[in-house]
Order: structure tokens, then C-alpha cells, then sequence
């Protein structure tokens, strides 16, 4: 024990060796370039610091194009100084209330340049070493041009030449949370559902341990997902603790999310009623926990309610979280749940009121202050789930805080006919979640976990920065600024790509949310287009059904929603096109060759998002035209959007895929899916076929949740298997 707090007491050198020549402040690499990693053995025996150098090296090889080596007799890179004298307190200071600890990761390089053998030294402080790897992979990203924004690929920077850094360099960063990660909504038929559920097929394994390498490499701590009901017990089992055990090689908390007893989407249910079992609850809880912690879990991250709009007798639930917590703690690990966005004057059964839940009498317990969509949890206006806004969860999370670890849990995509889904690519993603991290990191909030939907049509980009922005950054004793866009101005993009970016953020802002146009970018659901009673409102939807405006509206709402519907989608889609078609100047290919390229671009991914945003506009004006005309006029505007619908589909499949593309656009066969849908979550989009029912529904005047219904819906709120 000893021995270990002296090595977590430890002062890093990184000093790079090489023949070279020196311009001013910057030094260049000669083709004899040399670079090695020095670190004593001991150290590299924390499975964390040795996966981070032996990978940092592997990088740093295909960047410069040489050979770079661990411990070599003949040089050092890498150099281990054991010394008390350090910057940093190895411990966090204490909360007054239990949390999960973590080992605390601040770091600071430093360079310094000696003049005997011409080698410029980077010296990492840093107290522990979990800080170690956060160090290495912070110089590689932050300083020396490296970019690991999808965990399927990454932007390795050429430095065959030249070594960037200059004697002068020096880089301090610390974490904004303690705990920062995400949850994988694998509820729904994202990337890594059916590799994260099924061990039998082939790489699955691998798929989810490239992951993980995406969260080590962006300093994340946090890995967590959704299990469902459907996993095989006999074997999931042994694979999820492959997995887990990896995580935590890799320095990562891991969390599995299950329900206590919600009914919806096939979740993991810590216990069902009879006469699906003859348990006791209590003793199915306690058989279920001791099974799911042969993986070695560090949070159960349980679901408490049965269903959205739906807690149940919070008394008698309360009770049994209560045991729940209790047994998570006999196995060394934190039980935590969300706090839904639902407010509990909209339940649809009302029940005792569960204001026990947010007592300090089981203080141990966390929670996670839920927001959905691309609002923030402070603006103003942000119509979701029946709510004028989303203030409540911020009054939530800093009551929480007081009393209990509290970790703040936003979305940076929201599948179901929001956005991906329709597809739609709405960019104040990018501004709510920077605002709301520096919201929850002024108040001190403990932890940041992003709730994750799917990283395809440039959503990865979302994830990418939220993780970068869980850092505080001050390159040569300067501050970096935090903006939405500051990660558009670097690779793997074009240069120049930013400036535009800043321009379609402004007006996806004014469009999108101030004019509350989301509200008819959205596709409509079953919960739009059941009967009255049950007609929750989840997303921003019209004021309107659009049945009555086909039949029942008066000429003066014809008018108000031409004037202020109609004409506004088609001015956000026009603007939009003439900041978009600026992204092709940016790349010396024509437009054909641009859209076509045998290897994904990324530019051309935003091009294709950004553009069939601005034709989804374009689409749903010309359907709400049709709505408002009669038969014959209908027709040639329904027409119109039909061409747009086919222009759109044919764009979409352009983009190249990084995952199996069946398994994320296409069926699965009968019976065969591990979620409550049968295709992957880009099936929709990859058909379009929400913008085809908007054009049948108008057209045949149809307007039920069941025209051209592709929800298992019983399936969907747990009525069936």
C-alpha cells in the first residue's frame, strides 16, 4: 500500500529525443528522428498506463512514420521521476455525502529544452495513474493534432517532418466532473445494441472494446447501456464480463441501466409480477443483482418508474429502491436513476406523491437530472413532455447536490421521429449541451453523462465535443474558450468549415427553436395521433392536429399558417442552401465526385445532414400547402414533394456507413431483434418514411396512429413479448 501511494505521488517526464534541426522556437524531425517512451515497470504494471503508452505509441508511429519504442536501452522519450514534490493532491476533496470514487486526473505538461544533446523535455505532472493516460492522450489530441471523434475512425496528423510542439509549450487541464461518460441507449437499435447483447456474433466483442478505446481516448470514465429483457442469461452473462473487465483495464466506471419493473421496450426488469413469477419481489431483486454482478458493475443505473407518464404507488416503490439500494451496496457498488423530465403533476395515474425521494435519509443513493432533445435545461422555451421548459431538472439537480451525488444527464439525440430518425440534424445539439456543461459545472455537479442515440449522419460530432468539453483547457497559460463550434474549425474537417458552421448554428437557432419550426420538422407519432386522452406530447408539435387543418380549418388559420409556417420553413430552407452549398468550395472535387467518394468525408457527411434538414423544410411546406388546397392543387404540391422526398433518399444513401449498414438501416429477420423494434434505427430515414406517410396521410385523408404503421406498439409499452 505503501509502495502504491508513492508511485501515485509521481512527477512524468516526457522528454522526445531526436537528430534534428531547430528554426527558431519550433524544432523539426530529421528522417533519423528518433522518439521513445520511457517509463519504469512499475508504472506500466496499472493496466490503465500500460494500454494508454503501448496505444500512444502505435499512434505516434503512424503519425511520424518511425519507429517508437518502450523502454529501448539506446534513448528516452519517456521518463519516470518518482519525487513527493508534485502540484496535485492525489485525493478529491470530499463530498458531505457518499460518491463513487475516482482517481483524481488533473494534469500539466511543461517543456523545457537541454542544451547539451539537443533534447526538448515535455514533463507531465499528474498525481495518479489514470492521469497518466488522460495526460498521454490529451498531448495527442489537444497539442499535436490528433482527433479521435468516432470510435471507428480517427485523424492522425502527419508529423513525418516537423514536431509541433515548441520549447515554450506547456498545457494544464482538468476535469469540468469527476465522472464524465455516456450512456448508449441500446433501448432502441443503435450501433452497439446487438454487439453489446449477443456474444454470438462475430467481432461483437471487438466492436464494443473499440468503444471503450473512443472513451479512454477522450478521457472519458463512464461507460453505460441499456440491457433488455431478451439477452440470453446462460451466456450474456460471460460476455458482458469480458467486457466490463476491459472498461476497467482501461481506467472506466461501468454501469448497466435496468428498470425495476418498467413495462416498456423489453428493459430488464429487476422483478415482474405474478403470475410471471412466484418470487417474492424482494427475492427476485436479490437473484437477479447477485446474477447481473457476476460482470463486476459499478453502478446499477435502475429505471424507477413503469413507464414515462407512469410512477405507480411511489410509497410501496420507494420501498423497494430502497432494497435495491441496499443489495447494490453488499456488492461494493452504487445504485443511481434518473429523474424523467416528466413532471409529476402530468402523471397519467396519480399516486402518492414521492416526495420521499428526494429526502438526504439515503443520501447514498445518486441521481442523474434527465433532459431530452437539443434544449437546454435553462432557456426559456422548450416544448417537450408538457413543459413550458426544462427549469425544473436544473431546480432538481441543484437541490439534488446538496444532499446526494448528483450527475447531469442531457441527450445528444432524441430517436423517435425527432430528429436522426426523420432525418432531421438540428445543431443547437451543439450549443444546449456546451451551455448546460458550464451550467452544471458552475454548480459543482459531480458527474456528466450523455445520453446517446446513434453517431451516424455526423451525430457523432455531438458526442465528440461534449466529451472534449468536459475539460478545462489552458494552452501556454492561456485559457481555451469553449464555443460550439470550435471543434468544426479543425480536422478531420476542411479547412474553412467553421465560419459556415457558425453561420447555420445562428440560423438553425433562429428557425429551428425561436420559431419553434422543430415543431414541424418532427414526424408525427402514435402519441400525436391517438385519441384525446392520451395524447401526450412529447415532442414539439403544431398547435394543430393536421387532419382538422385538412378539414376543419377556417381561412383565417390557412392564412396565419401560411404566412408563418409555410413561409418560414421555406425560408430556413432556402438560407440554409446558400451557406450549405459554400461546405463544396471547401474541397477541390465537383459536387458528384464530392457526394461519391469510395472513403467517407466528413465534410460530405455534414453537407448530406445539413441539406436534408433544409429539404425536410422544403418537404413539409409543400405538404402543409397540400393540406390547405383543394383536390386538384393538392395533388401538384404533393407531387412537388414527392420529387423532394426521392431527391432526399437518394442524398441519404450516399453516406457511407461505419457499421454493418443492415444492421442499422435494414430488418431484422422475425422475432430476431434484442429491442421492441424489428429494424435497425436509420431504417426510417434510409426509406424516408415519414416524409411518404405525410404525403399519403394528406392524401388520403388518413390521420390514425395505425395508416402505414411501422411500431409494434404493443410491443413498444410492454403488452407483449
Amino acid at each position: 500500500m505503501k509502495f502504491r501511494k508513492f508511485l501515485l505521488a509521481s512527477l512524468i517526464i516526457f522528454s522526445v529525443v531526436w537528430s534534428h534541426a531547430q528554426t527558431s522556437d519550433r524544432t523539426y524531425f530529421s528522417h533519423r528522428g528518433l522518439i521513445s517512451i520511457q517509463i519504469p515497470d512499475s508504472l506500466l504494471s496499472f493496466s490503465e498506463v500500460k494500454l494508454a503508452t503501448e496505444d500512444v505509441a502505435r499512434l505516434l508511429e503512424q503519425a511520424t512514420k518511425q519507429k517508437v519504442e518502450i523502454n529501448p536501452q539506446y534513448a528516452t522519450s519517456f521518463v519516470l521521476s518518482i519525487t513527493k514534490d508534485w502540484p496535485y493532491a492525489e485525493k478529491i476533496t470530499p463530498k458531505p455525502y457518499p460518491v463513487i470514487q475516482v482517481p483524481k486526473h488533473d494534469y500539466r505538461w511543461d517543456t523545457g529544452y537541454d542544451t547539451s544533446n539537443g533534447s526538448v523535455i515535455h514533463t507531465l505532472k499528474t498525481p495518479t495513474p489514470y492521469g497518466i493516460a488522460c495526460g498521454l492522450y490529451g498531448l495527442l489530441q489537444e497539442a499535436l493534432g490528433f482527433s479521435f471523434y468516432h470510435p471507428r475512425e480517427m485523424f492522425i496528423p502527419d508529423l513525418e517532418k516537423k514536431w509541433p510542439l515548441d520549447k515554450n509549450f506547456s498545457m494544464e487541464v482538468s476535469p469540468k466532473f469527476q465522472k464524465k461518460g455516456f450512456h448508449l441507449h441500446t433501448m432502441h437499435p443503435i450501433e452497439l445494441a446487438e454487439p453489446l447483447f449477443n456474444p454470438q456474433l462475430p467481432g461483437a466483442l471487438d466492436e464494443i472494446k473499440e468503444y471503450i478505446d473512443w472513451l479512454a481516448r477522450n478521457e472519458q470514465n463512464v461507460f453505460d447501456f441499456c440491457l433488455m429483457e431478451s439477452v440470453d442469461r446462460k451466456t450474456w452473462i460471460k460476455h458482458a464480463e469480458a467486457f466490463t473487465a476491459y472498461a476497467k483495464q482501461r481506467g472506466i466506471i461501468t454501469s448497466v441501466d435496468v428498470s425495476l419493473h418498467m413495462i416498456q421496450q423489453k428493459s430488464f426488469q429487476l422483478y415482474r409480477n405474478a403470475p410471471m413469477s412466484f418470487r417474492s419481489k424482494q427475492e427476485q431483486i436479490k437473484r437477479n443483482l447477485d446474477w447481473l454482478f457476476e460482470a463486476h458493475w459499478d453502478i446499477i443505473n435502475m429505471e424507477f418508474n413503469s413507464a414515462e407518464f407512469l410512477t405507480g404507488n411511489a410509497e410501496k416503490r420507494s420501498a423497494l429502491r430502497k432494497f435495491v439500494q441496499d443489495e447494490t451496496e453488499k456488492h461494493g457498488a452504487k445504485l443511481m436513476g434518473r429523474q424523467h423530465v416528466v413532471q409529476e403533476s402530468k402523471d397519467l395515474v396519480l399516486s402518492k406523491t414521492d416526495g420521499a425521494q428526494h429526502l438526504a435519509v439515503d443520501s447514498g443513493r445518486g441521481v442523474l437530472a434527465h433532459t431530452v432533445m437539443c434544449y437546454s435545461m435553462t432557456e426559456p422555451h422548450a416544448p417537450v413532455y408538457e413543459n413550458e421548459n426544462q427549469r425544473h431538472i436544473f431546480e432538481f439537480m441543484k437541490r439534488e447536490n446538496k444532499i446526494r451525488e448528483t450527475w447531469y444527464y442531457p441527450e445528444s439525440a432524441y430517436w423517435v421521429t425527432f430528429d436522426n430518425s426523420v432525418p432531421v440534424y438540428p445543431l443547437p445539439y451543439l450549443s444546449a449541451r456546451l451551455a448546460d456543461i458550464d451550467t452544471a459545472a458552475a454548480y459543482g455537479v459531480e458527474g456528466h453523462m450523455t445520453f446517446s442515440s446513434g453517431w451516424e449522419m455526423d451525430y457523432w460530432l455531438f458526442d465528440w465535443s461534449i466529451a472534449r468539453w468536459s475539460k478545462r483547457v489552458t494552452m501556454n497559460e492561456k485559457p481555451i474558450v469553449n464555443t460550439p463550434t470550435q471543434y468544426l474549425y479543425g480536422k478531420p474537417f476542411h479547412e474553412g468549415t467553421g465560419p459556415i458552421m457558425d453561420s447555420l448554428l445562428a440560423l438553425h437557432e433562429y428557425y429551428l427553436k425561436e420559431k419553434n419550426m422543430m415543431a414541424y420538422l418532427t414526424a408525427q407519432t402514435v402519441t400525436d395521433e391517438i385519441p384525446d386522452a392520451f395524447r401526450k406530447e412529447f415532442h414539439p408539435r403544431p398547435p394543430f392536429t393536421y387532419g382538422w387543418l385538412r378539414n376543419k380549418a377556417d381561412t383565417q388559420t390557412i392564412d396565419s399558417v401560411q404566412n408563418n409556417v409555410v413561409n418560414t420553413l421555406n425560408k430556413f430552407a432556402s438560407t440554409s442552401y446558400g451557406h450549405i452549398e459554400q461546405l463544396i468550395k471547401l474541397q477541390p472535387l465537383d459536387r458528384n465526385s464530392f457526394l461519391n467518394q469510395p472513403k467517407s468525408d466528413v465534410n460530405q457527411e455534414l453537407y448530406v445532414a445539413l441539406t436534408l434538414t433544409a429539404l425536410r423544410a422544403q418537404h413539409r411546406a409543400l405538404v402543409l400547402e397540400g393540406l390547405m388546397s383543394g383536390k386538384i392543387a393538392r395533388n401538384k404540391y404533393l407531387q412537388e414533394a414527392a420529387k423532394i422526398r426521392l431527391h432526399a433518399s437518394s442524398l441519404f444513401k450516399t453516406l457511407r456507413f461505419r457499421y454493418d449498414k443492415n444492421r442499422i438501416t435494414g430488418k431484422f429477420p422475425n422475432g430476431s431483434s434484442y429491442t421492441a423494434y424489428d429494424f435497425g434505427y436509420l431504417y426510417t430515414s434510409y426509406h424516408m418514411h415519414f416524409w411518404k406517410r405525410e404525403e399519403q396521410q394528406a392524401k388520403k385523408n388518413r390521420y390514425d396512429f395505425l395508416f402505414m404503421n411501422i411500431w409494434e406498439v404493443f410491443r413498444i409499452i410492454g403488452l407483449q413479448d
